[in-house]
């Protein structure tokens, strides 16, 4: 497991996000994830997908065991460098959703750049899994 989202405790500053699955009674959630009519492996595979396209963004690692994926995404101007765990959960047989947990690595505000990044990510996920 790269990272317990349903125990973890978010740092006191302001520079993350985090967005659940249905039914997690996770305190530091910020936003309910989609549930995706696709079985989990499809959910995750179409994640994948999405991560890949998204700019400066490097797959760090990938625990199939756990369904977790971890990535790391550079800004543009300094090259600062934020953190994005997510976990895949299924929710029955033929539906799952996801958390998505992304941190600044550095640096105490983060002018909304995560909250800005999940909801994006979500988003695009969310149109690539409609077609």
């Amino acid at each position: 497991m790269i990272l317990d989202l349903q125990t973890l405790e978010p740092p006191d500053s302001p520079n993350w996000f985090l967005a659940c699955p249905p039914g997690w009674e996770q305190p530091a959630c910020k936003l309910r994830s989609p549930v995706y009519g696709l079985p989990v492996e499809a959910l995750e595979a179409a994640f994948l997908a999405v991560a890949e396209k998204q700019a400066r963004t490097t797959l760090m690692q990938l625990d199939e065991s756990s369904l977790q994926a971890e990535f790391q995404q550079k800004s543009a101007l300094f090259g600062f460098v934020d953190v994005v765990v997510v976990e895949f959960v299924a929710m029955g047989p033929q539906d799952s959703s996801l958390a998505v947990y992304s941190r600044s690595s550095s640096g105490y505000y983060d002018f909304g750049v995560n909250r800005a990044r999940v909801e994006n990510w979500l988003a695009a996920l969310s149109e690539s899994v409609s077609r």
